[in-house]
């Protein structure tokens, strides 16, 4: 009976330490369920996070793109605009020195016109006079030889 009921307690004690350890396990098990379940949700929640900083990065590069393309297409068209506003000042400057230049002549045609009339006028009283002054010279050479 001794040994009978020193077989029951030791199995009361093994089964008891049994369902012990079999409990510890599971609840084990369990941590490692919810442990691994919180690591797979951390791991998403990361990488969930690395997609949308990736994606406005990318959004980001797109609109600075897009920036500078504009930028660079407003540049052009200042460049272009200034580049044909400097031609036409050169055009102007350069029909202002033709027409400057244009007038000078005039000018000293005229000038050269007056001079010349003016010279020419003085050469003819000039003439006239030596004219007039030979008539007298003669008229009185011909009295005197008629007398």
């Amino acid at each position: 009976v001794e040994v009978i009921a020193h077989v029951f307690r030791a199995w009361r004690t093994r089964t008891i330490e049994h369902k012990a350890m079999r409990r510890a396990l599971e609840r084990f098990e369990k941590r490692a369920r919810e442990s691994a379940l919180r690591e797979a949700l951390r791991a998403w929640a990361r990488e969930a996070r690395t997609c949308t900083r990736r994606r406005r990065e990318d959004e980001r590069e797109k609109e600075i793109k897009s920036t500078l393309t504009a930028q660079l297409a407003l540049t052009k068209a200042v460049a272009e605009r200034d580049a044909a506003l400097d031609a036409a000042r050169n055009a102007e400057t350069l029909y202002s020195a033709i027409e400057f230049r244009d007038k000078r002549r005039e000018v000293d045609a005229k000038r050269f016109v007056e001079t010349s009339t003016r010279e020419a006028a003085r050469a003819l009283n000039r003439q006239r006079a030596l004219v007039g002054a030979l008539r007298k010279l003669r008229a009185e050479a011909v009295r005197q030889l008629e007398v």
